[in-house]
């Protein structure tokens, strides 16, 4: 489980922008959680992006899972790009770069897309380039935090029914301005909400690592998990936490996230993962 840095388990528990505990997060941490964070964080806005942003995320989501290349994420990459009047091409003095005047959805999948990893590191990893793991793991980090803000914004824009791509940046900066109204506190703790419990359901506490017997990891235990994920249907967690108790489980934080009712589970449930083995 990742650490965080300068802070006790209760100052960043209490933290209330789920984007600021992902910024806390410190190496090693899971790359395939975060980007699959990032991902969900961006699937709220399903709905409202076009093709080349579907088939981007879709990739991104890919690509957390080890079933897609950088090829294949930089060619989603390009698309998206290039569909919005960007270019990606030879910096004057070398590095490569990419500018595009991205509507805010194209922009929101830009940045699934190179989830964890910025346009200039990703064309590099498509190019074959070494990169620096240490240094990569702090800008995907990073990355993940300012994907969460700007979905969220986004998704915000959405729920005011604002036609997408009309709000422009200076729509964005002045949407922000007004928050102070009620109706945007009310939007923006949603949204907050809805990426709060995503993150508790992937990561959990990075405080306090959850032990895990082997034996615990029965036939029926792995066939429930394997069909959730698999399926993204989590209906059966109760049942799940029924298999693992049978199996000699007394761990009360598993027990208990597999019983919440009101938690929301996805890929990357990090019972589920304790479950299937998965990092």
């Amino acid at each position: 489980m990742p650490q965080t840095a300068l802070l006790t388990a209760a100052q960043w528990a209490a933290l209330p922008d789920p984007a600021d505990k992902v910024d806390r997060l410190c190496p090693p941490v899971s790359q395939r959680k975060l980007r699959l964070f990032g991902c969900y964080c961006c699937r709220r806005c399903w709905g409202s992006l076009p093709s080349e942003g579907r088939e981007a995320l879709t990739v991104a989501e890919r690509f957390a899972e080890g079933r897609a290349s950088d090829a294949e994420r930089l060619a989603a990459f390009r698309r998206l790009v290039e569909s919005s009047g960007g270019y990606i091409g030879p910096h004057p003095v070398g590095r490569p770069w990419c500018t595009a005047t991205l509507t805010d959805d194209l922009f929101t999948c830009a940045l699934a897309l190179v989830i964890a990893t910025d346009a200039e590191t990703l064309l590099r990893a498509g190019d074959g380039s070494a990169i620096s793991d240490t240094f990569e793991d702090m800008r995907a980090i990073h990355r993940i935090a300012d994907s969460c803000r700007m979905t969220r914004w986004l998704a915000e824009d959405d729920a005011r029914q604002h036609p997408v791509g009309t709000r422009g940046t200076v729509g964005r900066v002045w949407d922000r301005l007004l928050r102070g109204s009620a109706t945007n506190r009310k939007i923006h703790q949603q949204e907050v909400e809805y990426q709060a419990a995503h993150l508790n359901d992937i990561f959990g506490s990075p405080f306090r690592p959850v032990p895990f017997a082997p034996a615990w990891r029965t036939d029926t235990a792995l066939a429930l998990a394997r069909q959730m994920y698999e399926s993204r249907e989590f209906g059966a967690m109760p049942i799940l936490a029924d298999a693992l108790q049978d199996a000699g489980c007394d761990g009360a934080d598993v027990l208990n996230h597999c019983r919440d009712a009101s938690a929301n589970h996805v890929r990357g449930c990090w019972v589920v993962d304790l479950v299937l083995g998965a990092v």
